[in-house]
């Protein structure tokens, strides 16, 4: 990937922690905000109808969640993570972060190095009965490079990827793209194409070392 990925000029906009991985592989900066962080699918697909407004807008932060089962699960983890609101109706869930002025200084600093003429936009699959139609909608966004994993083929889309092994997690999904398809393609151009057994061979190699 080091190698391969020829220019790091790029945004990579994910609603999981797949996108940080990347970055993570690239021993490069986060040129993102979507870094230790997840959207839930409702709330990512509001903020790709309009990226540009959301991200430039103020943040602002709430104490619970409009998503009741994103509740209970912050209260059966134990984990009171702050949870952001950009333009009052897009919230950031921000796992991995400490503290509320953790998030914003972080969120605010990695916003202003997003590479607007140079963006990878990626999201997953969820269960929801609107997933389909969420996965249609952003199969027509116009972004350029566009990439959606999801666990079993969807008819008619024409940017998404299936993964055998396909995980909600994205750490586990990121591993799992470089042994279904080439991801230093995609962050070059766009395009996207079966890893050969040597490039997931050595991805899977990189996973468990």
């Amino acid at each position: 990937m080091r190698r391969r990925v020829t220019a790091r000029n790029f945004s990579i906009i994910s609603n999981d922690c797949w996108g940080g991985m990347a970055y993570e592989e690239l021993v490069t900066r986060y040129d993102t905000p979507f870094v230790g962080l997840f959207l839930a699918l409702e709330d990512y697909l509001r903020l790709l109808r309009r990226l540009k407004f959301y991200c430039e807008s103020r943040l602002e932060f709430t104490d619970r969640s409009r998503h009741e089962e994103i509740n209970v699960w912050r209260e059966a983890i134990r984990k009171p993570y702050p949870i952001g609101l950009l333009g009052g109706d897009v919230e950031v869930q921000f796992l991995h972060y400490a503290s509320r002025d953790e998030a914003e200084t972080k969120w605010h600093r990695r916003a202003q190095r997003i590479h607007w003429n140079n963006l990878c936009v990626k999201m997953c699959w969820h269960d929801d009965a609107r997933m389909e139609d969420w996965l249609r909608e952003f199969d027509g966004f116009p972004f350029e490079r566009k990439l959606s994993l999801v666990p079993r083929h969807v008819p008619g889309l024409k940017h998404s990827v299936r993964l055998r092994d396909y995980s909600t997690d994205g750490t586990a999904q990121y591993w799992s793209s470089h042994r279904h398809f080439d991801v230093a393609a995609w962050l070059n151009e766009g395009v996207i194409r079966r890893a050969t057994c040597g490039r997931a061979l050595d991805a899977l190699l990189y996973w468990h070392y």
